[in-house]
């Protein structure tokens, strides 16, 4: 099939509409099109509710801590790092798990997941 036969065969897309959706920002409902939810989708970054994780703490970080450590943060794991040196506690060279794996800071932590930070350890 020629690409002109083609393109006659396929239907036109129709006019744009204009969808009203309703989203919560700074805790009031707002109305708007789907292009203002687009340039807001764009223009602004995404941004998590506050929860409390309990971290629990390995090696000496729980000599220093104690068992756990209870944070306010968003649920990524780059934010609850965050959390946890404004604490004081000394995260580097630490990893964070979820639940029994490995994660990096730009990972999502789901609601009610066990976290661990785990400091690097050499054994003999």
């Amino acid at each position: 099939m020629r690409a002109a036969t083609r393109a006659a065969s396929i239907p036109a897309c129709p006019a744009p509409t204009t969808i009203t959706s309703k989203f919560v920002k700074d805790r009031s409902v707002l109305q708007a099109t789907s292009g203002e939810i687009a340039e807001i989708a764009v223009t602004q970054p995404h941004t998590y509710s506050m929860t409390d994780w309990k971290v629990q703490m390995f090696a000496y970080l729980r000599e220093r801590h104690g068992d756990s450590v209870t944070v306010s943060a968003e649920p990524t794991v780059g934010s609850v790092l965050q959390a946890l040196a404004s604490t004081g506690v000394s995260i580097e060279a630490c990893r964070i798990a979820i639940g029994d794996e490995f994660a990096h800071a730009q990972d999502a932590i789901p609601i009610g997941s066990q976290l661990s930070l785990i400091p690097p350890v050499s054994g003999g």
